[in-house]
């Protein structure tokens, strides 16, 4: 396992970014709704349903701005950029768990996966096993997000499996919950630039730094 971390006090940390390959096919996810017509489950399956090797980009419209799930996403399994931030309101998009719903995460990504993440904030996912917000099996670029509420055994927010990849840049992990790694349990490859882990809760390692590896 290998974890690289890069932080900056007092200001953001400015590292050269390469630009994400540009999508073939868009999904705009235009409601709260949990599934649907418009629904951020309905853009996932669309998403998924490619069988090429091109990457689709999911963006966000309309009224799009606290989606509350009923029950986790389907696994990730298609190459996709996720753009969080609404292009009509310019708010950042928030996924949650709806507090009444049964125990699980928000994201899931396979093996066979490379996707981005970019000004989404993910709160409230909790799970029995690992990875209560995140899941990766995958290759992952988190960028612009916040991370916080999820609560698992093993990582609270994010389980990076082995050999998955993680890259987490200009965004906060605060306040998640996990036996080991409050942050993020770390069994790949993760880097992290310009971001804040803190006040996460571990009961055996990996607490307010939040990183277990």
């Amino acid at each position: 396992m290998k974890l690289i971390l890069s932080f900056l006090a007092g200001g953001l940390l400015l590292v050269p970014l390469t630009g994400a390959q540009a999508a073939t096919l868009t999904f705009a996810v235009t409601n709260n709704n949990d599934s649907g017509p418009g629904s951020l489950r309905a853009a996932v399956i669309a998403n998924n349903a490619r069988t090429d090797g091109d990457r689709n980009l999911i963006i966000f419209k309309g009224e799009a701005s606290d989606i509350a799930l009923q029950s986790e996403l389907p696994i990730i399994k298609h190459r996709a950029e996720f753009q969080g931030r609404n292009k009509d309101t310019g708010v950042n998009i928030t996924v949650r768990r709806l507090t009444s719903a049964p125990k699980f995460r928000l994201f899931s990504f396979a093996a066979t996966v490379d996707a981005n993440l970019t000004q989404f904030n993910l709160v409230g996912g909790s799970v029995e096993d690992k990875g209560g917000l995140i899941y990766n099996a995958g290759i992952i670029d988190l960028r612009e997000c916040t991370l916080t509420g999820g609560s698992a055994p093993q990582g609270g927010a994010i389980f990076n499996e082995a050999p998955a990849t993680l890259f987490i840049v200009d965004s906060t992990l605060a306040g998640n919950s996990g036996t080991t790694g409050g942050g993020i349990y770390n069994q790949g490859y993760t880097e992290v630039y310009g971001s804040l882990i803190a006040n996460n809760i571990a009961q055996q390692g990996g607490g307010a730094a939040g990183v277990f590896l």
